[in-house]
């Protein structure tokens, strides 16, 4: 892949130099030379095309949430954030348009007065719609697909060709290999063009009960295949070194009246109706138990420990902080290291939600976005469980019980929560949840560990807070690479390709040995695939960083795949066509 100097800027205006960029965990920093940010889709296409000229990186950003920092490329980057309008939304069709640079809270507020919403959403609603889709981002839901599945059609304005638009009613069938490129565009990982906008199915706006009971693991086994037949979306927290589970189901609420202008609901059946007051009374009895249980004996116990070790000056400033931003100050206020102290934290925690259990009802977005904790190192991995490889009919309670086993018996203090939710496959060629068939069911399993901040440690120094995070970082690593060895081939798990993390600091064999295990659970005839396509959108790689390329491998042939992208080589006449078309309406 070639990369030129840069001329004169030109083209490149607006821009920022040496821009300072740190993703949202804080695990990762650098500084850009050059971060673009083009204001109208013509800047955006003549700064992807001065780039492939000049053979200059520009690799796309969205809002730089991806905990491994995948969107980052000191040669150069282009931002989105200013492309972020709404352009139209179809009632009637329920159909969505909107530039790739649009915030997912701002399209549910956009969505909003027309009786509309998105199907599902990840935890953060600071993505923008290209990072968001890009990534593959998941909710919970067994029925629900990735956000990916959502997408009707693409503008990619890449640096070969130009802008191209890619449509699912027009490509996805295709027999000249357009379904093909359809496959690879759905999730590309800003690696075959820069998004210019998207059109996305949308669902009727909807309130949801959400209810939170804490449960043993052996409950869990007895009541799991009937909560996840039962339940629209589910999500359980697994609260390690502890036989607590916290179990989060969330439903839609039959019947009830919309805000002006959506009236979501007016179509229930009366069982849709019946199960809905079923669901109100069961979490009327949770609350009337919540709210007789008194003030949170957790959140107490947290503020207590708090200052026995020091992070809080007293209880009253503990509880006045919550238990969630106490969390890290009790981790690190003792050894975070230590199996026996996380223990102890996670105890806490446990007690903690045992008296938070109750319901609330909200709009849908309102409910599905929750709170990640604080800066840290995540690991989350997807698996089949309906066609599982360990032939178990609940194959993702077998893998909590090997995982269980292997953090007791290698004492890793594994902090809570270890966070579990479901969704359906995705067509997109890269999903770690790819199937042709949309009924699959696939479980998505994340660890965690906190990382220091100076918040949490008001009395430690900035070197001794560095030194921790360092020490948390190498420990991290070892409790990944534990379950990446002992769980994920046998059960056929694939990685979140935001948070697939490279060993850069262990040389280039151990980055070339990661990749390729990146690769084999992919699937190379995939991976062949997509790069094939790539070369000839992208061939200068200019939309690349170094992380991609480990794992793309553009130097790689791809003879094999050659034959299904005619639809890019054989003219350039076809994709001309191509550039014309509007997005639907």
């Amino acid at each position: 892949c070639e990369h030129a100097e840069h001329g004169e800027d030109g083209e490149w205006t607006p821009l920022e130099r040496d821009a300072a960029l740190t993703n949202w965990s804080n695990t990762h920093a650098i500084v850009a030379e050059r971060l673009l940010l083009p204001e109208t889709p013509a800047q955006l296409r003549a700064m992807v095309r001065r780039a492939h000229s000049e053979g200059a990186c520009i690799r796309p950003a969205g809002s730089m949430l991806s905990p491994n920092a995948l969107a980052f490329e000191p040669r150069g980057m282009l931002s989105l954030a200013q492309l972020d309008s709404v352009l139209g939304v179809d009632s009637k069709t329920r159909m969505l348009r909107a530039q790739a640079g649009a915030k997912v809270s701002d399209v549910v507020a956009a969505l909003a007065p027309h009786g509309l919403t998105l199907q599902n959403y990840a935890s953060i609603a600071e993505q923008q719609l290209g990072g968001f889709i890009n990534v593959g981002a998941h909710g919970t839901g067994a029925r629900i697909p990735p956000a990916d599945e959502s997408v009707e059609s693409v503008a990619l304005v890449t640096p070969a060709l130009g802008r191209i638009a890619l449509s699912r009613s027009r490509d996805d069938d295709a027999a000249d290999g357009s379904s093909d490129l359809w496959a690879a565009a759905q999730l590309a990982l800003g690696a075959l063009g820069v998004a210019e906008s998207y059109e996305l199915r949308t669902v009727p706006r909807h309130r949801l009960l959400e209810t939170t009971e804490v449960v043993t693991r052996a409950d869990v086994n007895a009541n799991h295949a009937r909560w996840l037949a039962e339940n629209q979306h589910l999500r359980y927290m697994w609260i390690p070194l502890t036989d607590s589970v916290v179990v989060v189901k969330c439903n839609p609420v039959g019947g009830t009246p919309a805000e002006p202008a959506a009236q979501p609901n007016a179509d229930v059946d009366e069982r849709e109706r019946q199960i809905g007051l079923e669901r109100e009374a069961f979490a009327a009895e949770l609350e009337s138990k919540h709210r007789a249980g008194g003030a949170n004996r957790g959140l107490r116990a947290a503020a207590a420990m708090a200052v026995e070790l020091g992070t809080c000056a007293s209880e009253e400033e503990a509880v006045a902080l919550g238990f969630f931003a106490l969390r890290g100050r009790l981790l690190h206020g003792g050894d975070a290291l230590s199996f026996e102290h996380v223990r102890r934290v996670n105890e806490v925690e446990a007690l903690y939600w045992t008296d938070a259990q109750g319901a609330r009802t909200d709009w849908s977005d309102r409910i599905l976005g929750f709170d990640c904790g604080g800066e840290q190192w995540v690991s989350e991995i997807a698996f089949p469980v309906t066609v599982s490889p360990v032939a178990d009919e609940n194959a993702e309670l077998k893998y909590m019980e090997e995982l269980y086993a292997l953090i007791e018996n290698e004492r890793v203090p594994a902090p809570a929560p270890i966070e579990m939710r479901w969704t359906s496959s995705s067509r997109a060629l890269l999903s770690p949840v790819y199937s042709p068939r949309l009924t699959d069911v696939h479980s998505w399993v994340g660890i965690i560990m906190y990382l220091p901040t100076a918040e949490e440690l008001p009395r430690s120094s900035a070197e001794h807070i560095a030194a921790r995070r360092e020490v948390v970082t190498a420990r991290f690593c070892g409790y990944r690479e534990l379950c990446e060895r002992a769980l994920w081939d046998k059960y056929g798990a694939k990685e979140h390709w935001a948070k697939i993390e490279l060993p850069w600091s262990d040389g280039e064999e151990a980055v070339y040995a990661a990749a390729e295990r990146v690769r084999r659970r992919v699937g190379e005839d995939k991976l062949q695939l997509f790069e094939a396509f790539r070369r000839v959108l992208d061939p200068k790689c200019v939309l690349l960083n170094d992380a991609l390329k480990a794992i793309l491998r553009p130097e790689t042939e791809t003879s094999g795949a050659a034959s299904n992208v005619g639809v890019l080589q054989s003219s350039s006449a076809s994709m001309s066509d191509r550039k014309s078309q509007p997005i639907a309406a």
